[in-house]
Order: C-alpha cells, then sequence, then structure tokens
C-alpha cells in the first residue's frame, strides 16, 4: 500500500473516530502497529472542529503510538476556559493530557510533534497537557 492510500486511510479512521462513529480507538491501518485508544474528557465538544486540525490530531496520533503509547486523551477542543483570543474558541486547538509522564517526557513528545507537522502548526507545553493549534500568521517557528 502507498504511504499516500495510507495516509489517507488514517485521516479518514480519524474523522470516524473524531466524529464518534468508530467506538473510541484507531485500529490498525499497517501491520504490526498497535491499537491507539483515544478518550475525549465529558464535556469535550467536537462542534466547529476545523479541518486544518484533523490533520494535526493524525499526527499527534502517529507520535503517541511511535513513542509507544496506547492511550491519548483529549481534554478540551472549543471547551472549556481559554486565554482571550484562544485558537480554541475557533476550532484550531486541541489540548491532549499526558496522564502518568513527567515534564521532560512532554517536551520529548511535544519536539516529536513539531517535527513532524509544518510550521503553520504551533505545539506548546502546559502544566498538565500539550496544546497544538493551527496558527499560520503568528507562527514563529523557522
Amino acid at each position: 500500500m502507498s504511504a499516500y492510500k495510507w495516509v489517507n486511510q488514517k485521516i479518514i479512521i480519524t474523522i470516524l473516530t473524531l466524529l464518534g462513529l468508530r467506538g473510541g480507538s484507531i485500529e490498525n491501518t499497517r501491520d504490526g502497529e498497535k491499537e491507539m485508544n483515544i478518550k475525549m474528557l465529558d464535556g469535550v465538544s467536537l462542534v466547529g472542529l476545523r479541518p486544518e486540525m484533523l490533520f494535526g490530531h493524525s499526527i499527534v496520533i502517529e507520535v503517541f503510538r511511535d513513542l509507544g503509547h496506547e492511550t491519548l486523551h483529549i481534554t478540551s477542543i472549543r471547551d472549556g476556559q481559554h486565554s482571550k483570543g484562544s485558537r480554541h474558541y475557533i476550532g484550531l486547538a486541541i489540548d491532549y493530557d499526558v496522564i502518568g509522564l513527567d515534564k521532560s517526557d512532554f517536551e520529548s513528545i511535544a519536539e516529536e510533534i513539531r517535527a513532524r507537522l509544518t510550521t503553520e502548526f504551533d505545539v506548546i507545553v502546559h502544566t498538565g497537557h500539550i496544546h497544538v493549534e493551527f496558527d499560520p500568521k503568528r507562527n514563529t517557528r523557522t
């Protein structure tokens, strides 16, 4: 199977999972991969999530899976309290909880996500979560 076809399948599976049409876990799409369970905090809303974030989310899943994690927790999309002007309010940010990991693990995971995403995304480590946002105008990475 070509890499292009595999990426397209993964994005479709991610969309179906995010929309709740696939039992909450990502099924293997290549031989030998672990299954990735995606858990969403109660009250997290998918309404208004922008398509750009589906690409970002698929990369986050890939990084967590490649680093041996079996569960990915989504703690916020458009819900919750965020700073004024937050990309969350317009569906361009997702927060991921990294339960059971220490601060150094947060940084290494965030660094790997940054390396795989385009420069149009920001990946920020906050206390207790990794924040991923699509923000091409304010991005300062080179």
